[in-house]
């Protein structure tokens, strides 16, 4: 599961046709400034989320039509944990 706060990644819209890239999360700036240092081409969104920003980034990214991030890639883009945000928001609602 991921824990707050976290560093989240997303592509800037408009997206092109087929771009299949996924939000990124991580636990830490130096893993995420770690896996920019490595992808120079392209936009992203950098935002800070913690539990109470959460719900609204997640629902945000859910009327995007996106149902998953994945958290804490390598630096070459392989490999992290793909966690639906349904998932999330779930735990949220539970520590209410």
């Amino acid at each position: 599961m991921i824990s707050f706060p976290f560093w989240l990644l997303r592509p800037v819209e408009p997206q092109t046709a087929g771009d299949n890239r996924l939000p990124l999360a991580f636990s830490s700036m130096e893993k995420m400034a770690s896996h920019l240092s490595g992808h120079t081409t392209g936009e992203w969104t950098v935002r800070l989320v913690n539990r109470y920003s959460a719900e609204q980034v997640l629902l945000d990214l859910s009327q995007r039509g996106l149902t998953t991030l994945c958290y804490d890639a390598n630096d070459d883009g392989s490999g992290g944990t793909a966690v639906p945000l349904g998932e999330i928001l779930n735990a949220l609602d539970l520590e209410k």
